[in-house]
């Protein structure tokens, strides 16, 4: 029984420290002068990927997020904003 629930929470804790972490590492390298745009929703998978991956980039770091919905529906809960690009 344990190991069912093991399972699905080491998931959950080790995409969320490996994005986190390396969002991180993207802004320490980076600087505080650089601004970070991140873009979640093209590299994640599953049918929550794309959210999870905006916020935890978010957390580590990234000044903005290109993804609309997360920008929209959490503005109150993370802050975030959304980033222009040209494409």
């Amino acid at each position: 029984v344990v190991q069912l629930l093991e399972t699905p929470f080491v998931n959950l804790i080790n995409y969320a420290s490996l994005v986190s972490t390396n969002a991180a590492r993207h802004r320490f390298v980076a600087g505080k002068s650089k601004t970070l745009l991140e873009f979640g929703l093209r590299r994640a998978q599953g049918p929550d990927g794309g959210v999870s991956a905006s916020k935890y980039c978010y957390i580590g770091g990234f000044d903005a997020t290109r993804y609309y919905l997360l920008s929209n529906f959490n503005s109150g809960l993370f802050g975030t904003v959304i980033g222009r690009t040209c494409s």
